[in-house]
């Protein structure tokens, strides 16, 4: 699959962190849509959920974020979903939604 115009940037910037209490402070990663940024504070689910930022999947609870129509939305830090913020609270997140799939691999084959 190929990102035209979509680097990754890593290394140690500004960000997000972990705190002495084993809590996340911050941000873990950004994606402005062009450029997907890594803080150090990342998990392994951080890179994937940045990628998918980029094409155009929003978080799936409400926030400020989210769209006025979006179809689907659930509390956040419930699911383990690959775009919820569970890993907050220490469930690992491993899954997409089929409506997600879709939006993704369109993004995909438009690039």
């Amino acid at each position: 699959m190929r990102f035209k115009d979509n680097p990754l940037v890593t290394g140690n910037h500004s960000g997000g962190y972990v705190d002495t209490s084993n809590t996340v402070q911050g941000l873990n990663g950004y994606s402005s849509g062009v450029i997907v940024v890594l803080f150090p504070a990342k998990n392994d689910e951080t890179a994937a959920h940045e990628f998918l930022h980029s094409m155009k999947l929003p978080h799936t609870f409400v926030n400020t974020e989210a769209a006025a129509d979006e179809k689907f939305t659930f509390k956040i830090q419930k699911t383990d979903n690959v775009m919820d913020y569970s890993h907050q609270v220490n469930i690992q997140r491993t899954s997409l939604f089929k409506w997600q799939w879709i939006v993704a691999h369109g993004a995909a084959e438009n690039e």
